[in-house]
């Protein structure tokens, strides 16, 4: 999802989105704050990007900004 080219699908976001909660959950397990605000702060962005992409259908498909 994070390569050069990549044109990631609305689905492909979410299944992103629900690995990155169960590594923060795992990862809060083992008292590992400082990745988890990390990885929080990667989610809060890949939300960001995903609700601009239900705004605008154009890009629906593909949100490879």
């Amino acid at each position: 999802m994070t390569a050069t080219n990549a044109k990631p699908t609305i689905a492909s976001i979410h299944t992103y989105l629900k690995k990155l909660e169960a590594l923060v959950t795992l990862l809060s397990l083992f008292k590992d704050q400082e990745t988890v605000k990390n990885l929080s702060s990667r989610r809060e962005q890949v939300n960001t990007m995903l609700a601009a992409a239900k705004k605008d259908p154009t890009k629906a498909e593909s949100v490879a900004h």
